[in-house]
C-alpha cells in the first residue's frame, strides 16, 4: 500500500511538471517545484495544497514504513483525483 501510495503522488507530480513545462518552468527539486507552483497562475490554490499534504505523506510512507492509515491513504487519493481533474492525469478502469 505504502508503494503505490507513492505512485500516486510521482502521478500529481509529473503531471504538476507538465503544467510548469506548458510555461517553459523546470523544477530542480521538491522545494523548487513547490515554489514554482506557489508563483504558477495555471495551478490553483487548493492544488499546491494538495500537493503539500501529499509530499509530507509521500515522506512519512517512504521512510516511516506503516505509518500512513488506510484513511489517510484513501484522502490522498481523493486528492489524487482532485488535482487530476485540474491537470490532466488520466485515470485507469
Amino acid at each position: 500500500m505504502q508503494l503505490g501510495f507513492n505512485n500516486l503522488f510521482y502521478a500529481v507530480l509529473h503531471a504538476a511538471e507538465m503544467q510548469l513545462a506548458l510555461d517553459r518552468i523546470h523544477s530542480k527539486n521538491h522545494i523548487d517545484r513547490e515554489e514554482n507552483m506557489q508563483n504558477n497562475e495555471q495551478i490553483p490554490e487548493y492544488v499546491l495544497r494538495r500537493y503539500k499534504q501529499m509530499y509530507t505523506t509521500s515522506i512519512l510512507a517512504r521512510y516511516e514504513a506503516g505509518s500512513v492509515s488506510p484513511t489517510i491513504s484513501n484522502q490522498m487519493r481523493n486528492y489524487l483525483n482532485q488535482i487530476g481533474d485540474k491537470l490532466g492525469i488520466e485515470r485507469e478502469g
